[in-house]
């Protein structure tokens, strides 16, 4: 999967899982980059 100029290697199984992702870029002194959020029909946990 490509979002601008970044490459993500997911699983088949997680594409399947899930129909779409979050990508969160904020950036705070708890953590540093970003965070990807899986959306979809899987419940978490």
């Amino acid at each position: 999967m490509d979002v601008g100029d970044y490459t993500f290697l997911i699983e088949e199984d997680l594409t399947e899982s899930f129909g779409s992702f979050t990508i969160d870029y904020s950036d705070s002194w708890l953590r540093r980059g970003f965070s990807v959020i899986p959306d979809g029909r899987a419940g978490s946990c």
